[in-house]
């Protein structure tokens, strides 16, 4: 139940949260050839980077509109995330398309 109740609010708070997965298909529709897709997995141990790269806090703010967190929760958990230890790893995918 957990699972599903993230992959909903991943599907609902996070812009475009699958479109890694659909850009080969698309470019493919789109007329390119699509020789490859290279996985690129990114580790990140300080939260500030990892923000940057990621939209952690905006993130958050996008839930606590949605109705997935209160504001004191999400300023606790984001509090707990700066505290640290922290680590995160995420696979991005690289789609290499030709024209």
């Amino acid at each position: 139940m957990a699972d599903a109740a993230r992959a909903r609010t991943a599907d609902e708070v996070v812009r475009n949260a699958a479109v890694g997965r659909h850009l080969p298909r698309l470019a493919a529709e789109s007329g390119f050839t699509v020789p490859s897709v290279v996985p690129a997995t990114s580790v990140f141990r300080d939260v500030r980077v990892a923000d940057q790269i990621l939209g952690l806090e905006r993130t958050t703010r996008r839930a606590v509109t949605a109705g997935y967190f209160t504001q004191d929760a999400a300023e606790r958990w984001l509090a707990h995330l700066a505290e640290g230890p922290f680590l995160a790893a995420v696979t991005f995918y690289i789609a290499v398309a030709k024209a």
